[in-house]
């Protein structure tokens, strides 16, 4: 049995920097030097439907104030570090965002649509608070305060037919 052991040997590649927030996506390949088999895990994709979004985040997080040329302040990393977990957590139910925005007081807005993109919301991330605008089909929009556990009753009204 030790023999059998012997000739295989793992190997864990990581390449992703934080892979506490990546799906793990292992595989199997053959070793070229020929003494076993090497196990990998793949971090390098790890937001595939929101990919652009979390770009789009990483991007606002290095904005200066002034950012406009209109004295906008730089988003508050506060907003950047909450609209990252909201991302992430979408990303992990299968549920795309549209566009994500930074906003002149430090905010930073994501935008969330149904499959008609007859429904949205705004899901706005201050630097001190966070609100909800929900924009019907055929209705007035209107505002909530958010938090995170009314993300559940946010995806079914949206998404409700």
């Amino acid at each position: 049995m030790p023999a059998l052991i012997d000739n295989y040997t793992t190997h864990l590649v990581v390449t992703a920097l934080n892979p506490s927030v990546c799906d793990y996506r292992p595989y199997i390949e053959r070793d070229m030097s020929g003494s076993g088999i090497v196990v990998k895990a793949d971090f390098s994709n790890p937001y595939a439907l929101n990919s652009r979004i979390i770009e789009l985040l990483n991007a606002y997080s290095e904005l200066k104030n002034n950012w406009d040329e209109d004295g906008a302040l730089a988003p508050s990393p506060t907003a950047v570090q909450r609209a990252r977990f909201l991302a992430s957590l979408l990303e992990r139910h299968g549920h795309p965002i549209f566009h994500a925005a930074p906003g002149p007081d430090g905010e930073i807005m994501l935008d969330i649509r149904n499959k008609t993109k007859k429904r949205s919301v705004e899901i706005i991330f201050y630097p001190n608070r966070e609100v909800v605008v929900f924009f019907p089909d055929t209705e007035q929009p209107y505002q909530e305060v958010f938090a995170d556990d009314k993300m559940p009753e946010i995806l079914q009204w949206l998404n409700k037919k």
